[in-house]
């Protein structure tokens, strides 16, 4: 009897696989793969949203020493110059739904971000602001600082 058992055991290899068992596997491959080709083609297929006008996406300050950028920041926001407002040709539309014209806004910017102070004092050290609008979406704020003059 042990040597039937031995005999048995010789012409089974832990590696072999009954045929409905690699049935059962293969259906389960395909499976998978049919779900994944089907999700990859919905989302290729999708609607592509259409964008009209430029979107802001950031503001990005330059030239600033002393004065931290997040105030410069601020105060540009607050003239409508702010990330989710979308330029339409000569128009700013904000988050808001205020629509200003875009010459508006960016000569609004410009006087808040010479207003802007240095924190814990009234100390308004810039001088002079260029602000430019990228294709990318991003507003570029160029800033000098001058402390020689006394306003």
């Amino acid at each position: 009897m042990v040597e039937e058992e031995k005999e048995k055991r010789k012409w089974i290899k832990p590696w072999s696989v009954s045929r409905r068992n690699l049935a059962i596997m293969l259906m389960g491959a395909l499976l998978l793969s049919i779900g994944r080709i089907a999700e990859y083609t919905a989302w290729a297929a999708r609607p592509v949203p259409k964008q009209e006008g430029l979107r802001i996406i950031g503001i990005d300050v330059v030239g600033c020493d002393f004065l931290p950028e997040e105030v410069i920041r601020s105060n540009v926001m607050a003239s409508g110059l702010r990330p989710g407002s979308v330029i339409k040709g000569g128009t700013l539309i904000t988050p808001e739904g205020k629509k200003i014209p875009l010459h508006e806004a960016i000569r609004r910017a410009r006087i808040y971000a010479m207003r802007s102070v240095i924190p814990g004092t009234k100390i308004k050290p810039i001088r002079s602001v260029q602000i430019t609008i990228k294709r990318s979406g991003v507003v570029v704020v160029r800033v000098i600082e001058d402390y020689g003059l006394p306003r």
